[in-house]
């Protein structure tokens, strides 16, 4: 599945929503945000002396420690070992294409988590060659069935799903950096020491570097040290100090540009992981980054990872490392003490991808042609490994790094734990609760305060599993087409407000939830948004019945013919609780077809024997209740004689053995307002609870096309 990168750049629109009957306008506010209180949890690998995991620890031989002082570790739990689930159990756990889409019951799927992140702006297009058949050998030969895996290109696409479909994405992957070929080329690290720390030395042997490669081919290292010895001057180099800082301006532009580009796409898509309980391993296929004193990203993504207990592994494409490339056009062999700070610089334009995945737990793979190895190397890392979480016995957050360290007691084994976490902004800004509650699993932090409501909603909105905190259902009726190319639809959801944290006050209960819909079509592309807060503010008699019939939400959108996924997050403004329901759906060409019927036990406000079946998600109704429902009819042919359609329909109840419970004859079908044939009808449901359909009959009597609609109800005694 593709997503947009820009899903929370949601514009504000107002919505009706309607509570027990009346629709009220919603409020747009900017929402707050209380603080928060941490739970540190850190994954920890146990290796013996040949790297075999050491898997038989318990809680009482682990020592941890955070800025040196002893903690009490509260939670510890033990993963040994995973051997995949079927893919039929994973298919069965996220249906398709479902009526009613639902966050209730929704439960975490076991397996590990990868998150590939293929940075194609640091990438060539050689080492991006190697960086995809390094990942197709692993999709193909290493993941298992049942593990999750997301796709996510840095300034590209995002793609999850099963195996072949990933294998399918893979292809699509570029390597977008050209490298700079020319005499005066800086390597990003040099660019760095001179734009920001004016590196003097460095400078002069920018200049030396220019003479060698403008002299020609050199025949020993004595020539290379009189050129070493010589002035600018003396060597006739068209370059000087100025140059120098103004090519190493360009360059570090550049390269801070990479690099915040690929920060940003890190931070962004560990995030996405937070909610998952287990360890989630991301995979940087990359050449690498600097490390950038004045980016704040490095911080934000290790504090990212902290979060969603996430190690991060860098892939470094560039294999065994020699002689730095050179065109053969340019190629001179240079001294040798050049050679060596040349291969230095390699490592150096590195070093901040190297220091993202020691910080965060994880570990490096270079020098070494076989990438696939390394892959591999990682899959067996995240399938066993120890869960400790404790509460840092310092007092409050001041936004500096704690160092934590991890200790066994038992001799000769090898301990890998993520080196720290900054407090304070990171607990603020990222801080989730427990499993059962905003939907994160033991990684981050947890308790009564939320963090930023924004930051948190968009973190929910990207997580590749539905949140629980706020029970939702949701539901999707495409209409007809609405302009030029494009389909009305209509994305109802449904919020149960029993479990929100109501405040009464002055005879009512008062509450706020910020809500965030987003449509993206499957292929990709800019998707719909709307942002918002409702302002609740109930009668007893409107709680307790939005207590069986929920809170809807319904928003209309124009789309054009394909594949849709449809998400909602909702923020309990005065508990911070979390949930998403995601609905996918299909608008289909235009043909011979009718919209999605509605159904309902109750009727929109307005004008009696005017007033149609209230959209909303629900599909269970109660004995007894009066199910109504309407339908139109599109792309029936028109009569010669007149230019008008003539359509006839009828329609059945049947239960899943086949038996009708109630029935009606076909007949002559009226116009709407849209000028389409349409039909409004109603059954009591005077049968016994259980499983049903409706079936719509539809015959075009000019055409002759005949259109058979199931749609599916259920009927549940009353209490």
């Amino acid at each position: 599945m593709r997503r947009s990168r820009a899903l929370m750049a949601a514009a504000l629109c107002a919505v009706m929503v309607r509570a027990d009957g009346a629709f009220v306008a919603a409020q747009e506010k900017p929402p707050t945000f209380p603080s928060a209180v941490e739970l540190v949890t850190v994954d920890v690998v146990v290796t013996d002396k040949q790297g075999r995991h050491v898997t038989d620890l318990d809680r009482g031989d682990f020592t941890l420690l955070e800025d040196g002082a002893a903690q009490a570790i509260s939670s510890f739990d033990a993963v040994a070992g995973f051997a995949g689930v079927p893919e039929a159990d994973e298919a069965a756990a996220i249906p398709w294409n479902p009526r009613v889409s639902t966050n209730v019951g929704a439960s975490a799927r076991p397996g590990r988590t990868y998150l590939i992140v293929f940075d194609e702006v640091h990438l060539s297009s050689l080492q991006a060659a190697r960086g995809r058949q390094a990942l197709e050998s692993f999709l193909k030969s290493t993941v298992l069935d049942g593990e999750r895996v997301r796709l996510v290109a840095v300034g590209g696409f995002e793609a999850e799903g099963t195996r072949d479909r990933l294998l399918e994405e893979v292809p699509r992957l570029e390597g977008r950096r050209v490298p700079d070929e020319s005499f005066e080329a800086l390597s990003d690290h040099e660019a760095m020491r001179i734009a920001l720390f004016d590196d003097q030395q460095l400078i002069l042997r920018v200049i030396e570097r220019v003479a060698v490669r403008t002299s020609g081919r050199l025949s020993s290292d004595r020539e290379g040290e009189r050129i070493r010895m010589s002035t600018p001057d003396d060597l006739r180099v068209k370059i000087d100090e100025g140059h120098v800082k103004i090519l190493a301006r360009s360059a570090y532009h550049d390269a801070m540009s990479r690099n915040q580009a690929t920060l940003a796409t890190l931070e962004s898509a560990i995030e996405a992981v937070a909610g998952i309980r287990g360890r989630k391993s991301v995979v940087l296929v990359s050449e690498g980054l600097i490390k950038d004193p004045q980016l704040d990203g490095f911080r934000r993504v290790i504090d990212a990872s902290r979060r969603a207990n996430a190690a991060l592994y860098f892939i470094d494409t560039r294999g065994l490392e020699g002689i730095p490339f050179e065109p053969a056009q340019q190629r001179t062999y240079l001294p040798s003490i050049d050679q060596g700070i040349a291969m230095a610089n390699q490592q150096l334009d590195a070093a901040g991808a190297e220091s993202l995945a020691a910080d965060s737990g994880g570990f490096t793979v270079k020098n070494r042609n076989d990438l696939s190895s390394g892959f591999r190397q990682i899959a067996a890392d995240t399938r066993n490994y120890y869960l400790l979480g404790y509460s840092p016995s310092r007092g409050q957050p001041d936004g500096r790094f704690r160092k934590i360290q991890v200790k066994v007691r038992r001799p000769g084994v090898e301990v890998r734990a993520r080196k720290g976490y900054y407090g304070g902004q990171s607990a603020g800004s990222g801080a989730v609760a427990a499993a059962g509650d905003s939907g994160a699993g033991p990684g981050g932090a947890t308790g009564a305060g939320r963090g930023d409501a924004t930051r948190d909603i968009a973190a929910a909105l990207r997580s590749v599993e539905d949140r629980t905190g706020v029970p939702l259902r949701m539901a999707a009726y495409v209409l007809g087409e609405s302009s030029a190319g494009k389909v009305r639809a209509l994305v109802a959801a449904e919020v149960d407000v029993r479990g929100l944290a109501f405040e009464e006050r002055d005879g009512r209960f008062q509450d706020s939830l910020d809500v965030l819909f987003v449509v993206a079509a499957e292929g990709g592309g800019e998707p719909s948004r709307l942002g918002q807060q409702i302002d609740l503010s109930l009668t007893p008699e409107k709680r307790q019945a939005l207590a069986t019939r929920w809170l809807p939400v319904v928003r209309a959108f124009d789309l054009v013919p394909g594949a849709y996924r449809a998400r909602m997050v909702v923020r309990d403004g005065r508990s911070g609780r979390i949930g998403t329901v995601t609905h996918a759906f299909d608008v289909p060409s235009a043909t011979f077809r009718t919209s999605t019927p509605v159904l309902s036990d109750t009727l929109e406000a307005g004008e009696a024997g005017k007033r149609p079946p209230a959209v909303g998600a629900r599909r269970t109704f109660r004995e007894q209740a009066t199910l109504y429902f309407d339908f139109e009819v599109y792309g029936a042919a028109r009569d010669p004689s007149n230019g008008a359609p003539r359509v006839v329909s009828g329609w059945t109840v049947r239960d899943p053995a086949g038996a009708e419970w109630a029935r009606s004859e076909p007949s002559w079908m009226g116009g709407s307002q849209r000028n389409v044939p349409a039909r409004q009808s109603e059954v009591s449901l005077t049968f016994p609870a259980g499983a049903y359909e409706l079936v719509l009959d539809v015959h075009d009597d000019v055409s002759g096309r005949t259109l058979e609609v199931h749609e599916p109800f259920e009927v549940e005694a009353a209490p």
